[in-house]
């Protein structure tokens, strides 16, 4: 998947940028970007990274950058299972979030859900 094709993703309203995530037959990793830990509507949203069955890779840096350019203070994370039933969030789920909200502490943000 190129990054062509996550910018066509990420671009669009809100519930498009959802659709597209859910009906996918690749794993893909998101954000939805939040002026405020509390606030319910996203100011933006970001395709991070794709991948294959069962794994995807993504850069921290890509996050912190969309964390910059638009000023968010809070993010949620996204990633779907277009192969699997289980929803539930996996131990490496877990280890993941606690490393990027460590890291985003530090820039002033903070990741509000996964």
């Amino acid at each position: 998947m190129n990054k062509n094709l996550l910018q066509q993703l990420s671009d669009g309203p809100h519930e498009t940028f959802i659709e597209k995530f859910q009906n996918s037959r690749y794993e893909f990793a998101g954000i939805e970007l939040y002026d405020d830990p509390f606030s319910s509507k996203p100011i933006a949203h970001r395709m991070i990274a794709s991948g294959h069955q069962g794994k995807v890779r993504f850069k921290l840096s890509d996050i912190v950058g969309a964390i910059e350019e638009t000023g968010a203070k809070a993010i949620v994370m996204l990633h779907n299972h277009p192969f699997s039933k289980d929803f539930k969030a996996s131990r490496q789920d877990i280890d993941v979030t606690e490393a990027v909200q460590c890291a985003l502490l530090e820039i002033g943000a903070q990741v509000a859900d996964h």
